[in-house]
């Protein structure tokens, strides 16, 4: 275990908020990075990966390989995408990118992971800031997220506050600095097939793909994938690369 941990962190520089208001975990939770790697990480910039509702950062691990096999520093962010309000999340991160040694910083947003970039780089965003891709983000708001909440107290607990504070949506348009780009799918294969029947098409089976488009992106484009798939497909994390150097998909 103890080598197999140490392996990742070769291939990564992980780290992470804290998921609970503890004051022992803030302190544990602080951003390390060695000497060695702080000095071979300052020749790649960093990306910052963040995961959608109900999941964790490792979710984000085969982008992260990808990322970083293609030239890019990765950091994997976690928080409470259920406990949390969207304002703390974004706060916490701004902090967690405030360490980050690298001088430019991308961003890659899965879904809700998405709605708390852009809320970050809104209200935090300085000239650190790179590019960043968002993986089915509902940029409009959230059907499935509203269909949820009307079943009652149950659902408005499963979705929790920081996807139901993008509804109505933070922004109209994007008039930030940071590029910004949206990879939408349209593979109908996720939880809609079951909690909501009604979602709009075509979409990645949680996220419609009108919900992803925004006026002021640089970039939107859909391909087949599910809203899932999209963190394991091979070509998303091929373009996703490809704007994160360019701009362009």
């Amino acid at each position: 275990m103890h080598s197999k941990t140490a392996r990742n962190q070769r291939v990564y520089a992980i780290a992470s908020t804290q998921l609970h208001s503890n004051s022992k975990r803030k302190k544990s939770n602080k951003l390390t990075l060695s000497k060695e790697r702080a000095a071979k990480s300052s020749q790649r910039p960093a990306v910052v990966l963040l995961h959608g509702l109900w999941l964790n950062r490792y979710i984000c691990l085969p982008l992260a390989y990808s990322l970083r096999r293609a030239g890019f520093t990765p950091y994997l962010f976690g928080y409470s995408s259920v406990h949390d309000h969207i304002e703390a999340n974004a706060t916490r991160l701004a902090e967690f990118v405030a360490g980050i040694p690298e001088d430019t910083v991308h961003f890659v947003g899965h879904s809700l992971g998405g709605l708390v970039t852009l809320q970050m780089l809104s209200k935090h965003e300085t000239t650190r800031s790179g590019r960043a891709v968002l993986l089915g983000s509902p940029l409009r708001g959230s059907f499935l997220a509203r269909s949820l909440a009307a079943k009652g107290r149950f659902g408005k607990w499963l979705i929790g506050p920081s996807l139901m504070d993008w509804d109505p949506p933070r922004l109209t348009a994007w008039t930030g600095n940071t590029e910004v780009g949206v990879i939408a799918g349209s593979v109908r294969l996720g939880i809609a097939m079951f909690f909501s029947t009604g979602l709009p098409k075509p979409n990645d089976g949680a996220v419609a793909v009108e919900e992803t488009k925004l006026p002021g992106l640089k970039a939107h484009i859909v391909l087949p994938v599910s809203h899932t798939g999209m963190l394991v497909s091979s070509r998303v994390m091929h373009i996703t690369a490809t704007f994160l150097r360019t701009g362009e998909f």
